[in-house]
């Protein structure tokens, strides 16, 4: 369906080694702004041997009381589609999409006398607050901040996406659920880049060197800086023939296509969001990635980024916002630009055009060392059993 395929992926991994996953989800897919039975033409399925039950959530276009109400909504109809189970589940896997899932999550886990895990995506709600939504007084904040303390305490195990969560518990009080944590960022399915979909792209790579970014189009992104960044590289290297092309969609998205035409800036193509399966193929057909972020205050943003993993995996040459704590940081495996600076971001474009072949070789070897070590679906999975079976 497009981003947002860990827990497929974790499913998949699981059935395959012989256990029985169930996997709830809301039926309204933000990113892509259709349901599920716009998709697939019917609710509940199964797909390579993991049954999915599908959850009835209301539609909403931003952060406004539509997106509370639709995560009310998925709460309520988990505990109402659980109530059909015939098979007592041994485990409850509750992941912070949003922290109602939580809540279903530990009532779930009472009902069947299951093991709770509690997964943590975002660090709810600390995360919405860092970038500026909702201030810290704000009544959803504060409901949000009593069940993320209860999920924790009930946990029979927490898993985390980002290293931040050890110091939060600290922050929260609760060093003592330290021991609970394991870090399993997101990870990548290294087989759907050796066995590559062949896709229909919108773009001559042959003609002219292809620059792309892939993901959602809003605030967090600074795809504005991107943009600005490409238009004063164009301008200072004519000879170049380059092309940016923007696959996603977001609240943003219009205002940047009328930046484009604002300032008539050439080469620039905007497209919808690319399906999962096809963006090896896409990468491996395109010569640069960007991964763009505008200045955070949050330890650890971009650290769990899937198209930065999709990126690295691909062993395309990248362009990446300087900031901590990044995997291409560790690996040094990217062209750094300064967050919300376009001169900037046009060196780096320049920087990757004057480096030799060697030197971008290295960079991408490096970043495909890090993937395979620490961020495949395999390692990922392993983790997952040992904590199941423990």
């Amino acid at each position: 369906m497009g981003g947002g395929t860990r827990h497929y992926d974790i499913s998949r991994f699981l059935v395959k080694n012989g256990y029985k996953v169930r996997l709830f989800v809301g039926d309204y897919h933000h990113l892509l702004k259709k349901r599920w039975s716009e998709l697939f033409g019917k609710e509940d399925i199964e797909i390579d041997g993991i049954k999915i039950h599908v959850v009835t959530t209301r539609y909403y276009k931003g952060n406004d009381v539509h997106r509370f109400f639709n995560m009310i909504d998925y709460k309520n109809g988990v505990l109402k589609k659980a109530e059909v189970l015939k098979e007592k589940p041994d485990v409850i896997w509750a992941s912070s999409v949003h922290p109602l899932a939580w809540v279903a999550g530990w009532k779930l886990a009472r009902r069947f006398k299951s093991k709770l895990i509690v997964e943590v995506r975002d660090i709810w709600p600390k995360s919405i607050v860092e970038v500026k939504k909702l201030t810290k007084l704000n009544p959803v904040v504060l409901y949000f901040s009593i069940i993320e303390k209860k999920a924790y305490k009930l946990a029979d195990h927490i898993i985390s996406l980002v290293p931040s969560l050890f110091d939060h518990l600290d922050d929260l009080g609760l060093s003592h659920l330290k021991n609970k944590v394991v870090l399993i960022p997101n990870f990548i399915d290294l087989e759907r880049f050796d066995k590559l979909v062949e896709c229909e792209l919108p773009f001559d790579s042959k003609s002219s060197k292809i620059m792309v970014y892939i993901g959602a189009h809003g605030p967090a992104n600074d795809l504005k800086t991107v943009v600005e960044g490409f238009r004063i590289f164009s301008e200072k290297n004519p000879t170049i023939d380059l092309e940016l092309h923007l696959f996603g969609s977001g609240p943003e998205k219009s205002n940047l296509m009328k930046l484009v035409e604002q300032f008539s800036i050439k080469n620039v193509y905007f497209h919808d969001p690319i399906p999962k399966e096809c963006i090896p193929y896409l990468l491996k057909n395109s010569d640069l990635a960007i991964f763009p972020l505008k200045k955070f205050e949050m330890k650890d943003a971009g650290f769990s980024s899937n198209k930065l993993m999709d990126y690295m995996a691909a062993r395309i040459p990248i362009i990446s916002v300087n900031i901590e704590n990044l995997p291409v940081a560790e690996t040094r495996g990217a062209f750094f630009y300064e967050a919300e600076d376009p001169e900037s971001f046009a060196s780096a474009i320049e920087d990757f055009f004057n480096s030799d072949e060697e030197t971008v070789k290295e960079k991408l070897k490096r970043n495909y060392e890090y993937i395979l070590k620490n961020r495949s679906l395999e390692t990922a999975g392993r983790k997952i059993i040992n904590i199941i079976e423990n």
